[in-house]
């Protein structure tokens, strides 16, 4: 086990694509499709996005209509709070 006192920084990765030259969250990769999540915006409509919740959306795509697949690091600063 290691004790906080040893951990210097932890970060949150979260994986992203470009869908249609838009930025969404990949939440699942099932080896041929991609499930994409959005809160609402008029691209939900767009791309014809269900609903899942009050403010979410998703859709699954295959992952040839996905351009670009990448992740985001960001710092929690509060981790240990």
């Amino acid at each position: 086990m290691v004790s906080p006192s040893e951990i210097e920084d932890v970060y949150e990765i979260s994986t992203f694509c470009l869908y249609h030259g838009f930025e969404f969250h990949i939440t699942y990769d099932d080896g041929e499709n991609y499930v994409l999540v959005s809160d609402y915006s008029p691209l939900v409509e767009k791309f014809n996005f269900t609903r899942i919740d009050k403010f979410g959306y998703e859709k699954t795509v295959p992952k040839d209509e996905v351009d670009l697949v990448y992740e985001k690091k960001e710092l929690i600063t509060d981790f240990f709070d």
